[in-house]
């Protein structure tokens, strides 16, 4: 799946299993944040979508996703990998 941020930048969303999708957007001024164990707990790219776990709803890009939460999140290679649970 193609969307665009608020700047218009391309956003490659594949869905890799029900829990798991990879996100490929430009990382260049990407905010992060970590919890108090050094894990990622939120991402900021710019031009959004600021995406923390166990806020964020994938739903945000495509309805039928809806109710799947970020539980973790992993960047590597430029690809924000999202783990997912169901509400």
């Amino acid at each position: 799946m193609i969307c665009y941020n608020r700047y218009k930048e391309k956003i490659i969303i594949d869905k890799k299993s029900n829990d798991l999708y990879e996100l490929e957007m430009n990382l260049q001024f990407c905010r992060c944040g970590y919890d108090e164990n050094d894990l990622l707990n939120m991402v900021d790219p710019t031009g959004g979508p600021y995406i923390s776990v166990g806020l964020f709803d994938m739903g945000y890009f495509n309805k039928e996703w809806s109710g799947d939460i970020v539980k973790e999140i992993i960047i590597e290679n430029n690809i924000i990998t999202l783990k997912t649970e169901k509400l």
